[in-house]
Protein backbone atom coordinates (compact mmCIF):
# COMPACT_ATOMS: atom_id res chain seq x y z
CA UNK A 1 0.00 0.00 0.00
CA UNK A 2 3.03 2.28 0.05
CA UNK A 3 2.41 3.59 3.56
CA UNK A 4 5.99 2.93 4.67
CA UNK A 5 7.80 4.20 1.58
CA UNK A 6 8.29 7.54 -0.15
CA UNK A 7 5.68 8.61 -2.67
CA UNK A 8 8.49 10.21 -4.74
CA UNK A 9 6.64 13.50 -4.94
CA UNK A 10 8.83 16.25 -6.42
CA UNK A 11 9.48 17.94 -3.07
CA UNK A 12 12.56 17.70 -0.83
CA UNK A 13 12.83 15.89 2.52
CA UNK A 14 9.75 13.69 2.22
CA UNK A 15 9.05 11.88 5.49
CA UNK A 16 8.26 8.16 5.60
CA UNK A 17 5.76 6.58 7.98
CA UNK A 18 5.85 3.26 9.78
CA UNK A 19 3.39 0.43 10.37
CA UNK A 20 3.69 -1.57 13.57
CA UNK A 21 5.46 -4.93 13.69
CA UNK A 22 8.10 -6.67 15.79
CA UNK A 23 10.94 -4.59 14.36
CA UNK A 24 9.03 -1.38 15.14
CA UNK A 25 8.12 -2.49 18.65
CA UNK A 26 11.61 -3.82 19.40
CA UNK A 27 14.42 -4.80 17.05
CA UNK A 28 16.94 -7.02 18.92
CA UNK A 29 19.59 -6.40 16.24
CA UNK A 30 19.80 -2.71 17.24
CA UNK A 31 20.98 -0.97 20.38
CA UNK A 32 18.50 0.38 22.91
CA UNK A 33 19.03 3.95 21.69
CA UNK A 34 18.53 2.98 18.02
CA UNK A 35 14.99 1.65 18.42
CA UNK A 36 12.07 3.21 16.53
CA UNK A 37 10.09 3.78 19.73
CA UNK A 38 11.02 4.59 23.32
CA UNK A 39 9.26 1.48 24.68
CA UNK A 40 12.36 -0.81 24.76
CA UNK A 41 14.26 1.81 26.75
CA UNK A 42 11.33 2.22 29.16
CA UNK A 43 11.02 -1.55 29.64
CA UNK A 44 14.74 -1.87 30.29
CA UNK A 45 14.46 0.99 32.77
CA UNK A 46 11.51 -0.72 34.48
CA UNK A 47 13.49 -3.94 34.88
CA UNK A 48 16.58 -2.12 36.12
CA UNK A 49 14.91 0.30 38.54
CA UNK A 50 11.91 -1.70 39.72
CA UNK A 51 11.94 -5.43 39.02
CA UNK A 52 15.59 -6.24 39.76
CA UNK A 53 15.80 -4.11 42.95
CA UNK A 54 12.70 -5.94 44.23
CA UNK A 55 14.37 -9.29 43.57
CA UNK A 56 17.66 -8.16 45.12
CA UNK A 57 15.83 -6.90 48.21
CA UNK A 58 14.15 -10.27 48.71
CA UNK A 59 17.51 -12.06 48.41
CA UNK A 60 19.43 -9.47 50.48
CA UNK A 61 21.71 -8.73 47.52
CA UNK A 62 23.40 -5.35 47.11
CA UNK A 63 23.97 -4.80 43.40
CA UNK A 64 25.60 -1.66 42.02
CA UNK A 65 24.14 0.47 39.23
CA UNK A 66 26.28 -1.04 36.50
CA UNK A 67 25.41 -4.61 37.47
CA UNK A 68 21.70 -3.85 37.36
CA UNK A 69 22.09 -2.12 34.00
CA UNK A 70 24.02 -5.02 32.49
CA UNK A 71 21.50 -7.53 33.81
CA UNK A 72 18.51 -5.54 32.49
CA UNK A 73 20.14 -5.17 29.07
CA UNK A 74 20.72 -8.91 28.80
CA UNK A 75 17.15 -9.67 29.85
CA UNK A 76 15.67 -7.30 27.26
CA UNK A 77 17.62 -9.04 24.50
CA UNK A 78 15.77 -12.27 25.34
CA UNK A 79 12.77 -10.97 23.40
CA UNK A 80 14.66 -11.99 20.26
CA UNK A 81 13.92 -15.62 21.20
CA UNK A 82 10.67 -17.53 21.57
CA UNK A 83 8.89 -16.51 24.77
CA UNK A 84 8.47 -20.20 25.60
CA UNK A 85 12.23 -20.43 26.21
CA UNK A 86 12.56 -17.33 28.39
CA UNK A 87 12.28 -19.06 31.79
CA UNK A 88 15.57 -21.01 31.82
CA UNK A 89 17.43 -18.12 30.15
CA UNK A 90 16.14 -15.60 32.70
CA UNK A 91 17.22 -17.83 35.59
CA UNK A 92 20.65 -18.27 33.99
CA UNK A 93 21.12 -14.49 33.65
CA UNK A 94 20.05 -13.92 37.27
CA UNK A 95 22.62 -16.49 38.40
CA UNK A 96 25.44 -15.03 36.28
CA UNK A 97 24.73 -11.36 37.02
CA UNK A 98 23.29 -11.39 40.56
CA UNK A 99 24.45 -14.72 41.98
CA UNK A 100 20.90 -16.07 42.51
CA UNK A 101 20.75 -19.83 42.10
CA UNK A 102 18.45 -21.09 39.40
CA UNK A 103 16.66 -23.28 41.95
CA UNK A 104 15.78 -20.28 44.12
CA UNK A 105 14.87 -18.13 41.10
CA UNK A 106 12.51 -20.87 39.90
CA UNK A 107 10.94 -21.39 43.33
CA UNK A 108 10.35 -17.66 43.77
CA UNK A 109 8.92 -17.28 40.26
CA UNK A 110 11.34 -14.51 39.33
CA UNK A 111 11.19 -15.58 35.67
CA UNK A 112 7.45 -14.83 35.64
CA UNK A 113 8.03 -11.39 37.17
CA UNK A 114 10.57 -10.50 34.49
CA UNK A 115 8.61 -12.12 31.67
CA UNK A 116 5.60 -9.91 32.41
CA UNK A 117 7.81 -6.89 31.68
CA UNK A 118 9.39 -8.44 28.57
CA UNK A 119 6.00 -9.31 27.06
CA UNK A 120 5.54 -5.60 26.38
CA UNK A 121 8.22 -5.96 23.68
CA UNK A 122 6.75 -9.10 22.15
CA UNK A 123 4.50 -8.50 19.12
CA UNK A 124 1.19 -10.36 19.41
CA UNK A 125 -2.10 -10.89 17.48
CA UNK A 126 -3.88 -8.17 19.49
CA UNK A 127 -1.33 -5.60 18.33
CA UNK A 128 -1.76 -6.84 14.76
CA UNK A 129 -5.51 -6.27 15.01
CA UNK A 130 -5.25 -2.77 16.49
CA UNK A 131 -2.60 -1.85 13.92
CA UNK A 132 -4.96 -3.03 11.18
CA UNK A 133 -7.39 -0.21 11.91
CA UNK A 134 -4.71 2.42 12.48
CA UNK A 135 -4.23 2.41 16.26
CA UNK A 136 -1.05 1.73 18.18
CA UNK A 137 2.29 1.89 16.39
CA UNK A 138 1.16 3.56 13.18
CA UNK A 139 2.43 6.84 11.72
CA UNK A 140 1.70 7.89 8.15
CA UNK A 141 1.95 11.11 6.17
CA UNK A 142 -1.02 12.85 4.50
CA UNK A 143 0.46 12.32 1.02
CA UNK A 144 0.87 8.59 1.74
CA UNK A 145 -2.76 8.49 2.89
CA UNK A 146 -3.80 10.18 -0.38
CA UNK A 147 -1.94 7.53 -2.40
CA UNK A 148 -3.58 4.81 -0.30
CA UNK A 149 -7.12 6.18 -0.76
CA UNK A 150 -6.46 6.60 -4.48
CA UNK A 151 -5.51 2.93 -4.71
CA UNK A 152 -8.70 1.82 -2.96
CA UNK A 153 -10.80 4.02 -5.24
CA UNK A 154 -9.14 3.14 -8.55
CA UNK A 155 -9.35 -0.61 -8.11
CA UNK A 156 -6.00 -1.38 -6.49
CA UNK A 157 -3.17 0.41 -8.35
CA UNK A 158 -0.76 2.26 -6.06
CA UNK A 159 0.80 5.18 -7.93
CA UNK A 160 3.68 7.46 -7.01
CA UNK A 161 2.66 11.06 -6.35
CA UNK A 162 3.52 13.96 -8.65
CA UNK A 163 2.98 17.71 -8.54
CA UNK A 164 4.52 18.25 -11.98
CA UNK A 165 2.31 17.45 -14.96
CA UNK A 166 4.59 18.67 -17.74
CA UNK A 167 7.53 20.97 -18.40
CA UNK A 168 6.92 23.50 -21.18
CA UNK A 169 9.49 25.67 -22.96
CA UNK A 170 8.90 29.44 -23.54
CA UNK A 171 7.81 28.68 -27.11
CA UNK A 172 5.13 26.29 -25.89
CA UNK A 173 7.02 23.11 -26.73
CA UNK A 174 6.51 20.29 -24.26
CA UNK A 175 10.00 19.49 -22.97
CA UNK A 176 8.85 16.64 -20.75
CA UNK A 177 5.50 15.04 -20.07
CA UNK A 178 5.27 13.27 -16.71
CA UNK A 179 3.72 9.83 -16.93
CA UNK A 180 1.97 7.96 -14.10
CA UNK A 181 4.39 5.72 -12.20
CA UNK A 182 3.05 2.52 -10.67
CA UNK A 183 4.55 1.68 -7.28
CA UNK A 184 2.61 -1.54 -6.69
CA UNK A 185 -0.80 -3.16 -6.93
CA UNK A 186 -3.00 -4.32 -4.06
CA UNK A 187 -3.27 -8.08 -3.83
CA UNK A 188 -6.94 -8.03 -2.88
CA UNK A 189 -10.10 -9.39 -4.53
CA UNK A 190 -12.31 -6.81 -6.24
CA UNK A 191 -15.11 -7.73 -3.81
CA UNK A 192 -13.00 -6.50 -0.87
CA UNK A 193 -12.28 -3.15 -2.51
CA UNK A 194 -15.94 -2.75 -3.48
CA UNK A 195 -17.04 -3.36 0.11
CA UNK A 196 -14.48 -0.85 1.41
CA UNK A 197 -15.85 1.75 -0.98
CA UNK A 198 -19.41 0.95 0.09
CA UNK A 199 -18.42 1.46 3.70
CA UNK A 200 -16.80 4.80 2.87
CA UNK A 201 -19.97 5.84 1.08
CA UNK A 202 -21.89 5.11 4.29
CA UNK A 203 -19.55 7.36 6.28
CA UNK A 204 -20.67 10.44 4.32
CA UNK A 205 -24.32 9.38 4.12
CA UNK A 206 -26.75 11.18 6.42
CA UNK A 207 -29.33 8.44 5.80
CA UNK A 208 -26.90 5.78 7.03
CA UNK A 209 -25.91 7.84 10.08
CA UNK A 210 -22.30 8.19 8.96
CA UNK A 211 -19.88 10.19 11.11
CA UNK A 212 -19.59 12.74 8.28
CA UNK A 213 -23.17 12.41 7.11
CA UNK A 214 -24.45 15.72 8.46
CA UNK A 215 -21.56 17.64 6.88
CA UNK A 216 -22.33 16.24 3.42
CA UNK A 217 -26.11 16.46 3.52
CA UNK A 218 -27.30 17.88 0.16
CA UNK A 219 -23.70 17.82 -1.15
CA UNK A 220 -23.75 18.13 -5.00
CA UNK A 221 -21.36 15.20 -5.49
CA UNK A 222 -21.63 11.57 -4.41
CA UNK A 223 -18.44 10.42 -2.72
CA UNK A 224 -16.87 8.01 -0.28
CA UNK A 225 -14.98 9.13 2.81
CA UNK A 226 -13.65 8.29 6.25
CA UNK A 227 -13.23 10.31 9.42
CA UNK A 228 -10.38 9.46 11.76
CA UNK A 229 -8.95 10.38 15.15
CA UNK A 230 -5.21 9.80 15.66
CA UNK A 231 -4.44 9.60 19.35
CA UNK A 232 -1.66 11.77 20.76
CA UNK A 233 0.20 10.46 23.80
CA UNK A 234 0.88 13.92 25.26
CA UNK A 235 -1.99 14.60 27.70
CA UNK A 236 -1.62 18.35 27.17
CA UNK A 237 -2.40 18.10 23.45
CA UNK A 238 -5.62 17.21 21.66
CA UNK A 239 -5.72 14.24 19.28
CA UNK A 240 -5.13 14.75 15.55
CA UNK A 241 -8.07 14.95 13.12
CA UNK A 242 -8.26 13.20 9.76
CA UNK A 243 -10.73 13.10 6.91
CA UNK A 244 -10.15 11.35 3.58
CA UNK A 245 -12.46 11.02 0.60
CA UNK A 246 -12.69 10.24 -3.10
CA UNK A 247 -15.13 11.47 -5.75
CA UNK A 248 -17.21 10.94 -7.76
CA UNK A 249 -18.24 7.69 -6.09
CA UNK A 250 -19.13 5.78 -9.29
CA UNK A 251 -16.12 7.01 -11.30
CA UNK A 252 -13.40 8.28 -8.91
CA UNK A 253 -11.26 11.09 -10.32
CA UNK A 254 -9.87 12.76 -7.20
CA UNK A 255 -8.79 11.86 -3.67
CA UNK A 256 -8.69 14.43 -0.87
CA UNK A 257 -6.93 14.18 2.49
CA UNK A 258 -7.44 16.66 5.32
CA UNK A 259 -5.20 16.49 8.39
CA UNK A 260 -5.57 18.91 11.32
CA UNK A 261 -2.85 18.55 13.98
CA UNK A 262 -4.47 18.49 17.45
CA UNK A 263 -7.90 19.09 15.91
CA UNK A 264 -9.54 17.05 18.71
CA UNK A 265 -11.15 14.23 16.72
CA UNK A 266 -12.20 13.04 13.27
CA UNK A 267 -13.38 15.89 11.08
CA UNK A 268 -17.07 16.55 10.46
CA UNK A 269 -18.18 15.49 13.93
CA UNK A 270 -20.15 17.97 15.95
CA UNK A 271 -18.90 17.18 19.46
CA UNK A 272 -17.17 20.23 20.97
CA UNK A 273 -13.55 19.97 22.17
CA UNK A 274 -12.77 19.23 25.81
CA UNK A 275 -11.63 22.79 26.42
Amino acid sequence: MGLTSKTNIELPNEAVGQIGGQEVLYDPSKGIQEQKTSLPYLVQLQIKNDVLPTICSQQDIKADEQTLENCAARLVKLTASDSGTWGPKIRQILREELGISETIANAKGYHRLISSALYQLNWNPTLTATTGFGQGYVTITPIAAARYISALANGGTVYDAHIVDRIIAPDGTVVKQMEPTVYDTLDAPKLYLDKLKEGMHGVVSAEDGGTAGSAFRDFPYELGGKTGTAQVSDIDLEDNSWFVCFAPYDDPQIAVVIFVPHGYQGLCRRTPPRR
